[in-house]
């Protein structure tokens, strides 16, 4: 029987024995603790909202998915709940998603796969699990080890100074001298653990060095939703050490590529508004400067209002003075009421008896007005929305439409996402 099967089959995870250990592990404040159903394990936070440690932590979810018991994460002062696990076929090696990103704690630096690490090189092993003298340490504890073999996928660990790793630090961090993660641990014999009488000594740990490029298409997932006429997108945050920027690229026909064409704007924030057209389900991908990116996710559009003048989805109500003064007066909508005394948003629009009406023209996603001269000149001008005004004096946009005593409408007649114009 090995020596996995001997820890599993007995319901539990697999710091060192104190005497081993010099103290806390200083430098190693990525160290997670994850605890589910009573049980404990160790981890690593990878990015802010990943941390990597062994699948054998989650026999219930072979497969990832959903944690089948509720799952927490602790990393320094933050706890979070884990909202999904994504699990290797090839190794005992797993990604706990959490629901919110740690972003003040720097993350263990990914490594390459560089090899096995030489039998002289000293790795540090971090974990939550028990000491030598400690059934439930309350702060993480380190040792050192050394590989004595290795493959592409494994290491044998063995502790300096007849160490091993103990129940509790089953995927903690096996970080080499330059502080890149190369493993993370798996069973023992647990020689030396506090409880445990065992004289065999040795720890295995599963290889993660040639997993960077793995981790990263995971860390970026996305959400859209569509607010007014546009879509607010948010996505979960790399590293700060990536110093990432992020290009978004959208499309309404089909999934989103990168693609010259589809790029719609890059940003270092993690949050973007797409002004997109009304109507029609877009679907993105986001890509980080460092290669990472994320999956497809879609948010579709609604129809737009005529009226709404802020952009923020509510339809609200405007008036036109006309005559001389054409005065143009908006009172926004806060989705119960009409708020506050009207505010001026345009002092000359729409004068004597020219006909005036609204409608979102540019597909901003905020509603414009626009003015029909109609008699002789059928001239109609346009002035746009920012948000808090109608801005500038009105340009013409037509300059024979809705002539004499016609009347006009306004209507998105060729579904594009921008109101047109008819008679």
């Amino acid at each position: 029987m090995t020596t996995a099967t001997v820890i599993l089959a007995a319901g539990l995870v697999t710091a060192m024995p104190a005497a081993a250990v010099p103290g806390p592990a200083a430098g190693s404040a990525f160290t997670a603790k994850i605890t589910l159903d009573g049980r404990a394990c160790s981890g690593a936070l990878v990015e802010p909202a990943l941390v990597l440690t062994a699948a054998s932590c989650f026999p219930d979810n072979p497969q990832g998915g959903t944690p089948a018991k509720a799952t927490t994460v602790t990393v320094g002062s933050h706890t979070a709940k884990v909202t999904s696990l994504i699990t290797r076929s090839d190794r005992d090696a797993a990604l706990a998603r959490i629901d919110t990103p740690i972003t003040d704690v720097a993350t263990v630096p990914l490594g390459s796969a560089a090899g096995v690490p030489a039998p002289a090189e000293e790795l540090t092993l971090t974990g939550w699990g028990r000491t030598g003298t400690e059934w439930v340490p309350n702060e993480a504890h380190a040792g050192k080890f050394k590989a004595s073999a290795g493959t592409a996928t494994a290491l044998s660990l063995t502790g300096v100074d007849g160490i091993d790793a103990c129940k509790g630090d089953a995927g903690g961090p096996v970080v080499r001298q330059g502080g890149t993660i190369v493993a993370v641990a798996g069973a023992s014999w647990q020689h030396g653990c506090f409880g445990e009488t065992e004289t065999r000594q040795g720890t295995t740990a599963t290889r993660v060095d040639d997993l960077t490029g793995w981790i990263r298409d995971q860390a970026i997932t996305g959400t859209a939703k569509a607010i007014g006429h546009g879509v607010t997108l948010s996505w979960t945050p790399l590293a700060a050490s990536d110093d990432a920027t992020y290009s978004i690229y959208a499309s309404s026909n089909g999934p989103a590529a990168v693609a010259a064409e589809q790029l719609v704007g890059t940003t270092k924030a993690t949050t973007f508004l797409h002004s997109a057209t009304a109507r029609k389900t877009w679907s993105y991908l986001v890509k980080a400067s460092n290669g990472a990116a994320s999956p497809q996710f879609t948010a579709t559009t609604r129809t737009r209002s005529l009226t709404d003048f802020t952009g923020d989805g509510k339809a609200d109500i405007g008036t036109f003075t006309r005559g001389s003064a054409g005065d143009v007066f908006v009172a926004g909508s806060d989705g119960t009421k009409f708020t506050g005394t009207s505010v001026l948003w345009h002092d000359r629009f729409s004068v004597g008896s020219e006909i005036p009406l609204s409608g979102d023209f540019n597909g901003d996603g905020k509603a414009d007005v626009a003015t029909f001269a109609r008699g002789s000149s059928g001239d109609v001008y346009v002035a746009l929305s920012d948000g808090t005004k109608f801005a500038g004096n009105g340009e013409l946009w037509h300059d024979y439409f809705g002539i004499a005593d016609e009347l006009p409408a306004v209507g998105d007649f060729n579904g594009d996402g921008k109101d047109d114009i008819a008679v």
